[in-house]
């Protein structure tokens, strides 16, 4: 029991000593390095303007990329191309909506009650043809 009372730094003086040591010099050093980076670097105008001006540049770069994609493909079409277009367009509608109607096997009798439903007369028929 006495020997866990004892005061073991009185016994053994080495571990009163401290094992690290400061360079010389250390604390002038560190003194200079904080007065350094305590000094806030001189303020211009572009320092303040930069992040805006890269903002604003990166507007500009998405605006012209997207101009240049989207308006490559508008051309300016003449009434005559947009007569053949309009035309060439209108055709293959009916031909695919002719092709739906020779698939559906639509009778006879059903055109004529259509067209008595409609009250489509025969001279509209014949004018059709």
């Amino acid at each position: 029991m006495d020997k866990i009372n004892q005061d073991i730094l009185a016994e053994h003086t080495s571990l009163r000593k401290n094992p690290y040591t400061i360079p010389e010099g250390y604390f002038e050093t560190v003194r200079a390095e904080v007065k350094r980076v305590r000094q806030e670097p001189a303020v211009t105008i572009w320092s303040r303007l930069a992040p805006y001006a890269s903002l604003a540049a990166v507007f500009v770069s998405i605006f012209a990329a997207g101009s240049l994609l989207f308006n490559r493909n508008e051309q300016e079409m003449t009434q005559e191309d947009y007569l053949l277009f309009s035309e060439h367009f209108l055709t293959t509608y009916e031909m695919e909506n002719s092709l739906q109607f020779a698939e559906a096997e639509i009778e006879d009798n059903d055109i004529v009650e259509y067209l008595i439903y409609t009250g489509t007369t025969a001279e509209e028929i014949e004018m059709s043809k």
